[in-house]
């Protein structure tokens, strides 16, 4: 009986010992969802192109992990609401001007501390679209801040 005893302290001493050098080695973090904040921003246009800036803001106390898992950091998105056909959105009507090299890059992690934010410049050229109403959708591409969207006009 005493052996059983002895053994069942011993095993429950190694068990225990074991979880706590896994959790030291490991350094298991606790899980944090980080608070960000997305806003669209109509600068206007001249000439032609119109000048959008996409917003991404840490809006939490705590510094905010963003994993982007491929080159272009946001997904974006054009549409007519007056039901155009928008045959494809290629370079030369869209420019992410913070975004250079993307067909060297890969993916990259980007660390905000609290109150940081991130710009991203995107100019569209207008004289590429049909007269009318636009909406324009953004979205980081880490799933955080939720889905965006602006009406423009084309004149």
């Amino acid at each position: 009986m005493r052996k059983q005893i002895l053994l069942f302290v011993i095993a429950i001493l190694l068990i225990t010992g074991f979880i706590s050098l896994s959790l030291f080695y490991f350094d298991i973090k606790e899980e944090y969802t980080p608070k960000i904040q997305t806003q669209i921003i109509d600068n206007g246009g001249e000439d032609g192109m119109r000048l959008f800036i996409f917003q991404t803001k840490n809006v939490g106390d705590r510094e905010a992990e963003l994993e982007f898992l491929t080159p272009l950091e946001y997904n974006m998105s054009i549409q007519s609401l007056e039901g155009q056909v928008l045959n494809n959105i290629d370079r030369k009507l869209v420019k992410h001007l913070d975004l250079r090299d993307l067909d060297k890059r890969s993916n990259r992690t980007l660390f905000l501390q609290p109150e940081e934010e991130i710009q991203y410049r995107i100019l569209i050229n207008e004289t590429d679209l049909h007269k009318g109403k636009y909406e324009i959708t953004l979205s980081s591409a880490t799933g955080y801040g939720g889905v965006k969207s602006i009406e423009f006009n084309v004149e």
